[in-house]
């Protein structure tokens, strides 16, 4: 059970460190609609195993996107947020308004980055855009 009353709201990051961060709008926000390409016209780019293979149970059409996402350059972008962050951290939500993409395209980056040591997910929490919980993340030391 989660402990809802960890919410950190007394260090909002620093909005200058992440707009110093590279913006990347591989997809184009129209009102509360994002237009991202198919899988159909992406190439393949990678050959990294699926973290979350079991998760998807191997739909076709998750099993094309995982072949098609550039994993170690997204992983580095998303592990660079969540360092500019500091020890105030942040949530997958607010790693993917920064990236202006879908919080479910950048889940898996969060998912290796903590399988691999590089982050933790905090027992501190704060809201979504949707009112929902989330962890938050930040760089282990």
């Amino acid at each position: 059970m989660v402990d809802h009353g960890t919410e950190d709201t007394s260090n909002p990051l620093d909005v200058r460190t992440i707009a110093a961060l590279p913006m990347h709008t591989h997809g184009r926000v129209i009102g509360t609609t994002m237009h991202q390409e198919t899988l159909f016209s992406q190439q393949r780019v990678t050959e990294e195993p699926d973290i979350c293979r079991n998760r998807h149970r191997r739909s076709d059409t998750s099993m094309l996107a995982d072949q098609r996402v550039n994993k170690s350059r997204d992983r580095e972008l998303v592990y660079s947020y969540i360092k500019a962050a500091g020890s105030y951290g942040m949530t997958l939500d607010e790693i993917s308004i920064c990236l202006d993409r879908a919080p479910n395209r950048l889940s898996g980056r969060c998912s290796e980055l903590k399988k691999s040591g590089r982050i933790i997910a905090t027992t501190a929490t704060r809201k979504t855009r949707t009112g929902s919980w989330a962890h938050v993340y930040v760089v282990t030391a």
